[in-house]
């Protein structure tokens, strides 16, 4: 009786040479193009000047109430003060600059920049670390949380509205 031996299968996939070249191109040319884009700032969503219809340089305080105030820049004013239990798309907008912020070594102390475009677009700006974020892309509801703080008439706290 004769043994029989084991039979091997060897189930390879092939991939032809060409492919494989093809996806390294594709691969490192996007790598090329992030690179591109994050050292010139291609992309960076910054409003033009002359579309910028009204602008506020703020600095956001945690409170120790749990509020969050709202102080112009240049003078100190008191903008707008969220009360604890409000400005929850405010807070977590701005939690996202704190720990970008956090990661760059960058304190609490930079004014941030609010513009509202002529096309009626908000936008929040961290010039510290050339951040912008959209706030119309989020919803209507969330941009007008920040868009009190462009309004003289909107200035005090959220006890002020109905």
């Amino acid at each position: 009786m004769s043994v029989a031996e084991p039979h091997h299968h060897h189930d390879e996939i092939k991939v032809p040479k060409p492919l494989l070249i093809a996806v390294g191109c594709v691969l490192a040319l996007s790598v090329a193009i992030a690179a591109l884009a994050s050292s010139t700032g291609a992309g960076v969503l910054k409003p033009r000047v002359e579309d910028v219809a009204a602008s506020a340089s703020l600095v956001f305080v945690d409170e120790p109430d749990g509020a969050v105030s709202v102080h112009a820049a240049d003078t100190g004013e008191t903008v707008h003060v969220f009360s604890a239990d409000s400005g929850g798309f405010v807070r977590t907008a701005m939690r996202a600059i704190a720990f970008e912020r956090r990661r760059r070594g960058i304190g609490s102390a930079p004014p941030v920049t609010l513009a509202r475009t002529t096309d009626g677009r908000l936008i929040l700006s961290d010039p510290s670390t050339s951040k912008s974020v959209a706030l119309n892309a989020f919803s209507d509801a969330s941009a007008a949380s920040f868009a009190v703080l462009l309004q003289p008439e909107g200035r005090g706290d959220d006890h002020d509205r109905p």
